[in-house]
């Protein structure tokens, strides 16, 4: 043997071959979380509801909720703090030196209902509360299923549009609607 022969080995000729596997082991490791954080993202989004198509239902006797539906100035309404179910009319607005005056009615379908008013101006946000207005005032009170009230409600503001609005006992908004200034 010649000394050439010789000078071609080396220790690293008797090393095993390097193993692979830890690293396969860690890139699948990897896929895995990032496969789990991704479906886990994708779970947490809420889908988004359809909006749905409103289907006009015209009957010859319709009930009082659906006269409502037809109504700009009569809603129904639902109190969940009091279990109660209705339909709140603004029978007629008109302004004077004192503000807004409404006259108004509740109607209590389901449930006894206490209730309260308050305003906004459409145009500043500025809200309001109502005035006292005597014997016939509706600013607050309690209706009990089958019994329906009716009273004026009075806001000292200026004139310009205004959403009413309709609260439970407590005054958190049940519903609103318009009175134009």
């Amino acid at each position: 043997m010649s000394t050439d022969e010789h000078a071609k080995v080396s220790i690293e000729s008797f090393e095993p071959p390097r193993n692979r596997a830890p690293w396969i082991i860690t890139l699948v490791v990897a896929l895995v979380v990032l496969g789990l954080a991704f479906a886990a993202y994708l779970a947490s989004r809420q889908p988004e509801a359809p909006t749905p198509t409103p289907t006009p239902v015209v009957t010859p006797s319709a009930t009082p909720t659906e006269q409502a539906s037809h109504d700009p100035n009569t809603i129904p309404f639902h109190s969940e703090r009091d279990d109660a179910d209705g339909i709140w009319r603004i029978l007629g607005h008109r302004w004077t030196d004192k503000g807004l005056e409404l006259t108004m009615s509740i109607e209590v379908t389901r449930g006894t209902f206490e209730f309260m008013f308050f305003c906004l101006d459409n145009a500043t946000t500025d809200d309001y509360n109502p005035s006292p207005s005597g014997a016939n005032s509706l600013n607050e009170g309690m209706v009990r299923e089958g019994e329906t009230v009716q009273g004026i409600v009075i806001f000292d503001k200026p004139r310009g549009d205004t959403t009413v609005i309709l609260a439970d006992g407590r005054g958190r908004q049940i519903t609103a609607l318009v009175a134009t200034g």
